[in-house]
């Protein structure tokens, strides 16, 4: 009997050959022609994985060059106080940033089930009996642009998986984070709150937070603290890419 996921799975291989025949796109690594995501497989196993291997911050999860246990933004201006651990898959240079402002910026949405699969692996490993709680869009950001990542990325998680995903949160301003420089992230206190419709309810006691990519970690620092505040125990977070 096939599944809805064996489906799935079987109508992404066809479509990838298919989009190979109509529209080819080069490895942002080798240049070699690939098809539905920009990196050749050789370059995809390689380059798009998380090592364990590597040392890195007890606090951020960012890889460590000569410091140990803490990364030097960590050990003299900690953002992060409030989640228990964070993994962030992947380094935000080279070809992964153009990676991410493809998926982010120009709307390959294709890339979403690429994503969904690796936050898969990460999740089993890690956080296997935790609710997964995506970090929201902006206001009005899917009415305006149609689409939003996370959003996506949930969608295929839910159909790839039996995750607990649940919106907890939403977010109460709507400038976009990029516009903002350091110091007015880290003066954006409250810009995550869990929605009333979810205050009554009895909360998780362990969960872990999702986005797209870490820089200053105000984000995840803002969504752990509105959980925290409503009693969940344990947060922690995935998030795809690290600005490091």
């Amino acid at each position: 009997m096939i599944t809805y996921r064996k489906l799935l799975n079987y109508s992404f291989y066809f479509l990838e050959k298919i989009s190979y025949l109509i529209k080819k796109e080069k490895c942002l690594c080798c240049s070699v022609e690939t098809s539905l995501l920009p990196f050749c497989k050789s370059c995809f196993d390689t380059y798009l994985f998380y090592n364990t291997n590597l040392p890195r911050c007890n606090n951020c999860g960012k890889i460590l060059i000569s410091e140990t246990s803490l990364c030097t933004d960590c050990r003299e201006n900690p953002v992060i106080n409030n989640i228990d651990k964070i993994i962030p898959m992947f380094s935000y240079r080279l070809w992964n940033k153009e990676l991410l402002f493809k998926w982010k910026i120009q709307g390959y949405r294709n890339f979403a089930y690429i994503f969904a699969k690796k936050i898969l692996e990460i999740y089993n490993e890690y956080f296997k009996d935790y609710v997964i709680v995506p970090v929201p869009p902006r206001p009005n950001k899917i009415k305006n642009q149609g689409w939003d990542q996370i959003n996506d990325l949930m969608n295929f998680l839910r159909k790839i998986s039996n995750i607990k995903i649940v919106n907890l949160l939403e977010r109460t301003e709507s400038v976009q984070q990029k516009k903002l420089n350091r110091n007015q992230r880290l003066a954006n206190k409250e810009s995550y709150v869990v929605k009333k419709k979810y205050l009554k309810t009895k909360f998780p006691s362990k969960i872990v937070i999702v986005d797209d990519i870490i820089t200053t970690g105000v984000t995840l620092e803002n969504c752990a603290i509105a959980l925290k505040n409503l009693g969940v125990n344990t947060v922690c977070a995935i998030t795809l890419f690290i600005a490091d």
